[in-house]
Formats: C-alpha cells, sequence, structure tokens
C-alpha cells in the first residue's frame, strides 16, 4: 500500500477506496476529508492508473475535483499540504526540504464540532478564541511598552479509529 512512484504498479485510487471503505465499516461514518502532501499528490496525479480512469488520452494529470469524484466518497473534501524548512546551518547556503512527508491521511471530521463529536483530531483551548489574557507592561531598557499574550491550544487525536495515515513510497 502506497507505493506510488513507479506509476505502473499499484492502483492509488483503490487503495484510498480501500482505507475509505475500512474506516466507514469500522466506524459507522463516512470518511469527509483527505489530506495529501506535495510528494503524495505529485505521485498520484500523474500515476498511469489515475490518469486511465479520465476520458481522453491528452490529459496531464488531474485536478482535485477529478480526483475526488474518483473515490468511494465523491463528496471528500481533498486538500494539499506542504511544509518547507531550512536545513542548512545559519550563514550557509538555503537547503529547503519538505518536512510533511508523502503522505495522505483520511479522515472523518465534523462539520459542527462539539466536545462530543467522534472526530479524528480536535483543538482544545482554555477560553473561547484561546486567548487567555492580554497584558502590557512597561520595558524601561527598550523604551517602550510591550503588549503580551497569553493562549492556549492543545491538539489532541481523540479518536484513532476515524483516520489512517498511507506513507506514500
Amino acid at each position: 500500500v502506497g507505493s506510488w512512484s513507479d506509476g505502473t504498479t499499484n492502483d492509488p485510487i483503490k487503495e484510498i477506496d480501500a482505507q475509505i471503505k475500512a474506516i466507514a465499516v469500522g466506524t459507522g461514518m463516512m470518511p469527509n476529508r483527505i489530506l495529501l502532501g506535495i510528494g503524495a499528490w505529485y505521485y498520484l496525479r500523474n500515476h498511469a492508473k489515475t490518469l486511465a480512469r479520465q476520458p481522453g488520452a491528452t490529459n496531464i494529470g488531474i485536478n482535485l475535483g477529478q480526483f475526488t469524484g474518483m473515490l468511494l466518497n465523491p463528496g471528500i473534501e481533498a486538500r494539499i499540504g506542504v511544509l518547507s524548512k531550512d536545513t542548512a546551518k545559519m550563514g550557509a547556503a538555503k537547503s529547503a526540504a519538505n518536512i510533511v512527508g508523502d503522505e495522505v491521511f483520511i479522515f472523518y471530521a465534523s462539520p459542527a464540532p462539539t466536545q462530543y463529536d467522534p472526530s479524528f483530531a480536535k483543538t482544545f483551548r482554555t477560553n473561547r478564541g484561546g486567548v487567555q489574557a492580554v497584558r502590557m507592561y512597561r520595558d524601561e531598557k527598550a523604551r517602550s511598552d510591550v503588549l503580551a499574550l497569553d493562549w492556549s491550544n492543545d491538539i489532541q487525536v481523540v479518536s484513532s479509529t476515524c483516520a489512517t495515515r498511507l506513507q506514500v513510497s
């Protein structure tokens, strides 16, 4: 599962559909979100078996709408993610690397989250909006006023059965 880089052997759509079905059968809820790392999206949209599902020989890759239309849940919300960082030391030539990886996350998330809904992950906060306090004090050395904001976010996986992760290679 997830070996898509050669572009011919595994069928990415069938593999994703199998994961959607497994979550739906296991939880009774249809996964409604899919997040693809940019590397996974690159392999998937150019895969020979994905392109073969599209009519016409002139197609070069697919867009997100065409992709989701091929899936077991055609109404799934799809996003592509990338997060790069410079791995070089300060002062050295830039060496950018994608740290998200070539991954696909398929999961259920409630469109109207509450404390009790069965979403895969949630962000917990101490107060509405996450802001606990706004403070102001004077920094005499800098000759300026400082505004400090105290806030909290605690992101937790609360239902691992509502999600799956594919490592794409």
